[in-house]
């Protein structure tokens, strides 16, 4: 889908960026009623979910995988926010080490 979505997706991005401006469609969300069973009849068998800065949540995703090969080099060791190569299990261990460490 690149090709179809990158020039509105640049356009965006310099407003936000260069510009300053944010659209009032980026400030809101929209909501959507999913249903939770094939024939639903009472509010209990929807649920809502709720669409928001879907453009800023694609370039941000777009910007981390691109800086993620040199995370490693730039972040503190103790830092594990954004590591593809660390599994919660890994960033779990560290913080219970730390946890013991102190006490």
């Amino acid at each position: 889908m690149w090709e179809t979505m990158k020039d509105k997706l640049i356009e965006t991005a310099n407003q936000m960026y260069i510009d300053g401006m944010i659209s009032d469609n980026q400030k809101h969300g929209l909501r959507l009623r999913v249903t939770k069973k094939l024939n639903p009849t009472r509010p209990e068998d929807f649920k809502y979910l709720t669409l928001a800065k879907a453009d800023l949540n694609l370039m941000t995703r777009i910007l981390a995988n691109r800086i993620n090969p040199w995370l490693t080099s730039i972040l503190h060791p103790s830092q594990h926010c954004g590591m593809y190569v660390l599994s919660i299990f890994e960033t779990m261990t560290t913080v219970r080490e730390a946890i013991a460490y102190t006490e």
